[in-house]
């Protein structure tokens, strides 16, 4: 995988994305692709959450403290995560 990026094979599962510094949201296209989405995520490694009030996105929590390889660890668990999940 390309440093710094996740697969574009996944956009089909990813209805938009937010960030807000480090903390990013990924929409989904349902609330059950996004559950499913958190739990595989976590799996990899990754402290996420879905968003209180509207479990399609999933929200990522990054250490505010976290360097360029684990920038790349963050983003191939969220590839893996995506991968793993049916449509």
């Amino acid at each position: 995988m390309e440093q710094g990026s996740c697969k574009m094979i996944h956009i089909t599962k990813v209805n938009g994305f937010r960030q807000k510094g480090l903390f990013m949201g990924l929409e989904t296209l349902s609330a059950e692709l996004g559950n499913r989405l958190k739990h595989k995520a976590i799996a990899n490694g990754i402290l996420a959450a879905n968003a209180a009030f509207n479990h399609a996105v999933l929200q990522v929590y990054p250490p505010l403290i976290i360097s360029p390889n684990e920038v790349d660890e963050v983003l191939t668990g969220l590839d893996t995560a995506l991968g793993a999940i049916n449509e």
